[in-house]
């Protein structure tokens, strides 16, 4: 018999009585051939090397024998983005940087993006925005602060269509 403990898998090289595979066999001889496997094979799983753990013994399998296909191919690989194909011509290459910057206005580290990032452009942030001279002085004009929130919203939009053009075009959605 052969034992290849690492799938927990015993098989017997030895050909079946005969008759044993005829559809009138009793079932009860190949239960018999079954049994006596699977007890050979719990008698080797008990020889294994044992690690004591905090939930108790536990047996170490040892490495495969027979060594099985991939159930699934191999994932092919996505195509990249137009920036990773762009930084590649150009040689640009993604370096760490840390997520925490000091922002002089503030006199503290602030996040590098997202939630009270350094360049918020909040009323806290810059509560002054100067007008421009021709542009927000005449009567009917925008509100200087609707006009920066609006163009963080474009800003925003525009993101997530390139974004979602990057996804397209990338085979990931």
């Amino acid at each position: 018999m052969q034992f290849d403990l690492h799938y927990l898998m015993a098989t017997d090289p030895t050909p079946l009585p005969p008759g044993l595979l005829e559809p009138e066999t009793d079932e009860h001889q190949m239960m018999d051939v079954a049994v006596r496997t699977v007890a050979a094979l719990c008698k080797e799983f008990v020889q294994l090397p044992r690690v004591s753990s905090n939930i108790g013994l536990m047996g170490t399998l040892p490495p495969p024998i027979l060594h099985l296909p991939r159930e699934k191919p191999l994932p092919k690989p996505r195509e990249p983005t137009r920036w990773e194909l762009f930084a590649k011509t150009k040689g640009i290459k993604k370096r760490k940087r840390s997520r925490l910057v000091y922002d002089e206005k503030v006199k503290e580290y602030r996040p590098r993006y997202g939630r009270n990032r350094r360049t918020d452009n909040t009323t806290e942030y810059d509560p002054i925005i100067p007008a421009k001279e021709g542009v927000d002085d005449y009567p009917g004009a925008k509100d200087a602060f609707t006009v920066v929130r609006e163009a963080r919203l474009a800003r925003i939009a525009k993101n997530k269509a390139q974004r979602a053009a990057n996804l397209r075009r990338g085979g990931r959605r």
